[in-house]
């Protein structure tokens, strides 16, 4: 009789078990289809986006031999090596097509392959974000959690606007997760291997974007706060792995340290500048922003669980918590506040919420998942009306039409 318990009791877990992988299929597959939808746009235009184009043009002058950025320091160069790597692959599987036509190709002005090649990369990282965040949530919460701060990142507008472009934000979310991943892991843990890899991937992160090495921040005191062995050894390895994963995903910060720095030296007081800069506004665009993508719902949820963090007895919850308020504060004192800036917020504003709305089992055991569905479905109108804007034909395109349809060729008008 016990055997035959303990039989159902694994069987029990088998199927839940079960469940729960076919739950985030579903989310992964979710993911992938607002991604692709009007992933052409703008296409055959070859500034479709102007931040595009140029990060295309400096992955291509990687794919034609020379790895240098020169004076383009405006993003490190992980993602101009990722990009150049996943061109030189799908040129290399077509035995038909060889580097120099595809450059050749460009140079005439046929950018759709590369930029095209961009964008799918970016649906392919956005759609491992979504595992990720829902790895992270259910690791330090429950499965719940991580459906639903997953579900909530598969249909956030921004997220998704954003994965339309083969630009660097995406690959830094990513990356900057698994760095925050791995430094929750070695407060829990204590184990110098995580350490090392957390380190590792905040060099990393701010190889693609720059802003995520203000995560070393979380580390560098951790040896301390965990009574780990010889902590100032630690804090050394910590140092030497962060500049380690920035060196290897962006060297010529290195190699061309003097014009890395009059490009960094040159963006930085324009960027970041003093908090508010010269309008003397911070914070302010920042929650305008968070308002609009999260919306008030997923806002006020996302706020009660932080606050509930720091009251709760699991110090990964107050780390995290801690997190979001220090990178809040982070990216509220900049100077140019745009909304894509801070788009690392909201996979932590995302876990919070959904940790809080688990309280409302407290008073039916339906609420937290009927709820779950609510926040998941107001975040469709806002991602709905923003894939109909970018569906439409570009204005630039239907003004070319119109050109050469009315205006003779031998023309002097133009």
């Amino acid at each position: 009789m016990p055997d035959l318990q303990f039989f159902f009791k694994q069987f029990r877990h088998f199927l839940s078990d079960k469940k729960q992988v076919w739950t985030v299929c579903l989310l992964l597959a979710a993911a992938v289809i607002p991604r692709i939808r009007a992933l052409d746009w703008g296409m055959p235009l070859k500034y479709a986006h102007i931040d595009e184009s140029v990060t295309t043009f400096y992955a291509l002058r990687v794919l034609a031999g020379d790895p240098n950025p020169q004076v383009f320091f405006d993003y490190p160069g992980l993602f101009l090596y990722l990009l150049a790597f996943v061109f030189r692959l799908l040129i290399w599987m077509n035995p038909s097509f060889t580097v120099s036509n595809a450059l050749e190709g460009y140079l005439h002005g046929d950018s759709v392959f590369f930029t095209m090649t961009g964008r799918m990369l970016n649906v392919g990282l956005s759609v491992l974000t979504v595992l990720l965040l829902y790895r992270i949530g259910r690791r330090w919460g429950n499965p719940f959690v991580g459906i639903t701060a997953a579900g909530l990142l598969v249909v956030n507008r921004l997220h998704v606007l954003h994965s339309h472009y083969a630009m660097v934000d995406i690959a830094a979310v990513l990356i900057s997760l698994l760095a925050i991943e791995r430094i929750l892991e070695f407060y829990e843990t204590r184990h110098m291997r995580s350490g090392i890899w957390a380190s590792f991937l905040i060099g990393l992160a701010a190889a693609t974007k720059y802003y995520p090495g203000i995560l070393v921040l979380f580390l560098l005191p951790a040896p301390f706060l965990i009574s780990t062995h010889k902590p100032f050894k630690t804090v050394c390895l910590v140092v030497l792995f962060c500049t380690a994963g920035f060196a290897l995903g962006s060297p010529y910060s290195f190699l061309s340290y003097h014009m890395f720095l009059d490009r960094f030296m040159h963006l930085f007081p324009k960027i970041f500048g003093m908090p508010g800069g010269s309008s003397g506004v911070i914070l302010l665009p920042t929650v305008h922003h968070l308002y609009n993508n999260a919306g008030i719902l997923t806002g006020l949820f996302g706020l009660l669980g932080i606050a509930s963090s720091f009251k709760a007895n699991s110090a990964i919850w107050k780390l995290m918590g801690a997190m979001f308020l220090v990178l809040f504060l982070f990216f509220g004192i900049w100077n140019i506040q745009l909304e894509h800036y801070a788009l690392l917020l909201y996979p932590l504003l995302f876990l919070f919420a959904a940790k809080s709305l688990t309280f409302l089992s407290r008073f039916h055991h339906l609420l937290p998942g009927m709820a779950s569905v609510l926040l998941i479905f107001s975040f469709l109108p806002a991602t709905c009306r923003q894939l109909t804007i970018i569906s439409e034909e570009d204005t630039r395109l239907t003004a070319i039409a119109w050109i050469r349809q009315n205006i003779p060729d031998s023309s002097q008008i133009l």
